[in-house]
């Protein structure tokens, strides 16, 4: 049973080996992600933590992931199309190394600006863990809060509630099986209490404030996809049923429309089904009646993909579905789409400047990068991990180099602080979740 949970946690994260070379992908590159991954020992490469702030540079170096004993390189060449203005710094280090964790902005109250990171896998490959972190964008530093949580998780979701508390949800425990509870963190005390159960365990779900409550769609418990979405009453703090999904599925994106003919609707992007095949067909909620319906298909089905409501530009009001592992390349890919709500299509979008999977995507909501989306890190083509960064401009609809992170990641987190950096938090490399973070400023 262990050897299983070990393979099946490969596949969930990124592409089953065989799949990758009956599609044309890289043959023995495995992408590793979570807890049941037998633990190497990382490279001194790997872990050294650097002293110098770097520069934008043209040509990327990849750490491969399945070789813990060596590293490789892999040169992309890509002409910036101006020069950098950003920095990317070292700041303070998690207590506790971890990846497949949350990482939540504070908005409001007496934690504004600090940044709650939540459960996850530990540094070689250990259990899921239970505590929880704060980031002081001020002094930069991190401290564990007042209480753990009552259950250790990873791949779970955590979303900011409008009373200012933070609702953790389901997730994987140490075995591998999917969580039903959940929990609430309150900004006050800094301590969790225990909220109402999911009716159906999961992991690797989306979670989506909506106008009825929280929507949780998809997912799996260990081998099982869940069809049934269920609804968190702010109110009462009970789950209940709602629709079935008309594709069940894990590893999707989500997307709350905020305005247009879709506004308050909630569209499902990719992700895999039952057998680990990418799905190109899309589901959309619809908060009127709690219901599922078919919408668009991608042009390349895709998973581990990330998804971004643009603000502006031409596309003002469309989403970006960016990079991912694709049915047509096997691995991780370059390629972009973009889905217009008006029309329920998707279309080609402009190439990335590097190939991305499990990746991050961070919209920029002000200052002068206002509109732009910051691409970071992942895995790359064959298995290797990256540390490349990437803009997306919506006026010019394109991408371009920017300065890359300093720490080769994948399963990291991306969280736009209020002073317009953005954090880098965790991740993992080869043995397992680290600590080290990075700010990214534009």
């Amino acid at each position: 049973m262990r050897r299983y949970l070990t393979l099946l946690s490969v596949l969930l994260s990124f592409a089953l080996v065989l799949s990758a070379c009956d599609e044309g992908g890289s043959s023995g590159q495995a992408f590793h992600r979570h807890k049941h991954t037998p633990t190497p020992t990382a490279s001194a490469s790997e872990i050294a933590t650097p002293t110098a702030t770097p520069t934008l540079t043209a040509t990327a170096t990849a750490t491969r992931t399945s070789s813990p004993s060596s590293t490789s390189t892999r040169t992309q060449t890509a002409t910036p199309t101006s020069a950098a203005t950003c920095t990317v710094s070292v700041t303070g280090s998690l207590n506790v190394g971890r990846a497949g964790h949350t990482a939540t902005l504070f908005t409001s109250g007496p934690l504004t600006g600090e940044v709650l990171v939540a459960g996850g896998n530990g540094a070689g490959a250990a259990a899921s863990l239970a505590t929880a972190e704060l980031y002081d964008p001020v002094a930069g530093t991190w401290s564990l809060t007042t209480g753990s949580m009552t259950n250790g998780r990873a791949s779970h979701t955590a979303t900011l509630l409008p009373n200012g508390m933070v609702l953790v949800v389901g997730g994987t425990d140490s075995a591998g099986n999917g969580l039903a509870s959940a929990e609430l963190f309150n900004p006050t005390t800094g301590t969790w209490t225990v909220t109402g159960s999911l009716n159906h365990a999961r992991a690797y779900h989306t979670a989506t404030l909506t106008t009825n409550g929280v929507l949780i769609a998809g997912g799996v418990n260990v081998t099982t996809l869940v069809p049934i979405a269920e609804l968190y009453d702010l109110t009462l703090g009970t789950f209940s049923n709602v629709g079935a999904l008309s594709n069940p599925r894990q590893l999707q994106t989500d997307i709350l429309f905020t305005a247009g003919s879709l506004a308050n609707e909630v569209l499902l992007i990719g992700g895999v089904d039952g057998s680990f095949n990418n799905l190109g067909p899309t589901d959309l909620f619809t908060p009127v009646g709690n219901t599922f319906s078919a919408s668009g298909s991608l042009l390349d089905p895709r998973r581990l993909h990330t998804s971004t409501l643009l603000i502006s530009g031409a596309n003002d009001g469309r989403v970006l579905v960016e990079g991912g592992v694709t049915t047509s390349a096997g691995n991780p890919d370059d390629t972009t789409e973009i889905f217009d709500p008006t029309t329920a299509t998707f279309s080609a979008g402009p190439n990335m400047v590097y190939d991305h999977a499990a990746h991050t995507a961070t919209l920029f909501t002000s200052g002068p990068r206002m509109g732009q989306i910051l691409v970071a890190a992942g895995a790359t083509h064959g298995g290797f991990l990256t540390p490349n960064d990437e803009l997306y401009d919506p006026v010019a609809n394109s991408f371009s180099a920017t300065c890359n992170l300093i720490q080769s990641r994948e399963s990291h987190t991306a969280t736009l602080l209020l002073n317009g950096n953005v954090l880098i938090a965790g991740g993992f490399i080869v043995g397992g979740g680290i600590s080290e973070c990075e700010l990214y400023s534009p």
